[in-house]
């Protein structure tokens, strides 16, 4: 298993990293959802030496995930949660942040302070239900 970076570009797929490691970004979560397989367990009968035996090659269903990270700054409210947790297919949200909270720059997918995760039958039906959700979110920014 391998965390690989390709981005589609005009001129063609450019690789951005490629590296001997699970990808981050809570994309495990999204495989076992997707493929429904456990892939920390292919991990590890990798890393001992095995065979993980025969993996799916077709996604069963969707999923995605959306982090969230305003940007640097005061934080002036939160609002919207509620009515985005109860966006259907919406299966998990957290925001680790409230009025008041101060961010530092978002460095990566790492330092999000919340995300939200939404399953489908398919990528179209996720995507819409990850916009719904995303546009019912309000983090209001101090000046």
């Amino acid at each position: 298993m391998t965390h690989l970076e390709l981005f589609r570009t005009p001129d063609g797929p450019v690789f951005g990293e490629v590296a001997v490691r699970p990808p981050g970004g809570r994309l495990m979560r999204l495989l076992r959802r997707a493929y429904d397989f456990d892939p920390w367990s292919v991990v590890i009968r990798l890393e001992l030496g095995e065979r993980p035996g025969v993996l799916p090659s077709k996604a069963l269903r969707g999923a995605g995930v959306w982090m969230l990270h305003p940007g640097a700054g005061r934080v002036r409210s939160v609002r919207g949660l509620a009515a985005a947790s109860r966006v259907r297919g919406v299966r998990k949200l957290v925001c680790r942040i409230r009025a008041g909270s101060v961010l530092e720059p978002r460095a990566g997918s790492g330092s999000d302070v919340g995300w939200f995760e939404v399953w489908g039958k398919d990528r179209d039906e996720v995507q819409e239900r990850m916009q719904r959700a995303h546009d019912l979110i309000h983090i209001e920014m101090e000046s």
